[in-house]
């Protein structure tokens, strides 16, 4: 994690299998504090344990044993954990003298020295020398890191952290239930939206992520992420009015859904309740559960590589589009077309939902207008 206010970095999580072998060796060798837990000697209880280094945290996030023979031996250009202490040949020596893995210790630049070293688990990292004025001067951004939870591994959350993270078959089944849950929804009408809606919200919390970084936080600027939504959403307005619904319409006859709107009396009462459904359930609901839930779900099955995120936004759009189904076959095409530019936006924004949330809801809240006033 990277402070917006002084790009200095805050966090590095490194996963690990064994938690005790890695703390010994970051704390007792490379000579880190541990943060959190305090007063703990066993750790293998515990996710994840904080370790101090500057400014820095060192995070050690406990990897299910599955994972381990996805790890491929380090290369050169790996990246790695660079410490920098104010005597780097006592601390080359002290690594020697406890028989850890290290190499010579050489000068890349006039000046400066540094050497490269291997962890137990085989992670790359390095030590350069460092002047101490520097370390006291970063000391003081320590306070800008936020409090992390510290999670049990053998507590209830703590294995469903385990299972619901790395086993691919319980993801996989997860996303599933997800789908049959939104058709049921859609096409019977048997359960509402916002049951599914509270359902995410537990599952999020078992797998140990917070929708912080799933995209329901404030975005950078306000002012951009308003401008850059209305803008998004009157230029897909008139794409939507003018191109994609009458191609759509062309090719699949539509569903009438709006019956005699335009002869009701109480036209402003059902505008109004309209409005509140656009903004609550679409714009938000609909945001957060394709955008920030199902489409990082689907990177959590497929990978974060390329075509990971490029499956990804396409059976999130698909699965949207589903969803639409009382709108008849072209209204699904509309929406999953929509739903996969929503989710490039989602990804443009860093992850963040407020942009492709105001969007939403300025396109939705046009097209309504046009439905009711015939434009």
């Amino acid at each position: 994690m990277i402070t917006s206010r002084t790009g200095e970095l805050l966090e590095v999580i490194l996963p690990v299998l064994d938690i005790n072998a890695q703390v010994a060796f970051y704390r007792d060798i490379l000579g880190l504090r541990v943060k959190e837990p305090v007063g703990v000697n066993d750790f293998r209880d515990f996710y994840q344990v904080q370790l101090q280094s500057g400014a820095c945290t060192l995070i050690l996030q406990v990897q299910s044993p599955s994972q381990a023979v996805l790890k491929q031996a380090p290369r050169q250009n790996t990246p790695r954990l660079i410490f920098c202490v104010p005597d780097i040949h006592a601390c080359h020596a002290q690594l020697l003298q406890s028989g850890a893995l290290i190499q010579e210790m050489s000068s890349p630049t006039p000046g400066a020295l540094r050497f490269d070293g291997v962890d137990p688990e085989g992670n790359l990292y390095a030590v350069e020398n460092s002047k101490s004025s520097v370390l006291q001067r970063l000391r003081p951004e320590i306070q800008l890191l936020p409090h992390a939870q510290i999670i049990p591994l053998s507590s209830f959350r703590g294995r469903c952290i385990q299972i619901l993270r790395y086993n691919k078959f319980v993801i996989g089944l997860e996303i599933l239930c997800f789908i049959v849950l939104v058709e049921i929804a859609s096409f019977k009408h048997l359960i509402e939206f916002y049951w599914i809606f509270l359902l995410l919200f537990g599952l999020v919390w078992l797998q140990g992520k917070t929708w912080g970084e799933l995209g329901l936080r404030s975005p950078n600027s306000l002012k951009i992420c308003l401008l850059s939504g209305i803008g998004l959403g009157l230029f897909f307005t008139v794409l939507v009015h003018y191109v994609i619904t009458p191609t759509i319409n062309h090719l699949v006859p539509p569903v009438s859904i709006t019956g005699n709107i335009l002869i009701i009396h109480n036209k402003w009462a059902y505008f109004a309740s309209d409005l509140f459904n656009i903004w609550t359930s679409a714009a938000f609901m609909e945001e957060i559960m394709f955008r920030a839930y199902l489409l990082n779900r689907f990177t959590d099955l497929f990978g974060t590589k390329i075509y990971g995120w490029i499956f990804a936004l396409l059976f999130q759009a698909i699965i949207f589009g589903s969803a639409h189904g009382y709108e008849g076959l072209s209204g699904m095409i509309n929406a999953a077309t929509y739903g996969f530019f929503a989710g490039l936006i989602y990804l443009a924004n860093k992850k963040n939902i407020w942009s492709g949330s105001i969007m939403h809801g300025l396109i939705d809240t046009l097209l309504t207008i046009f439905q009711y006033w015939g434009f």
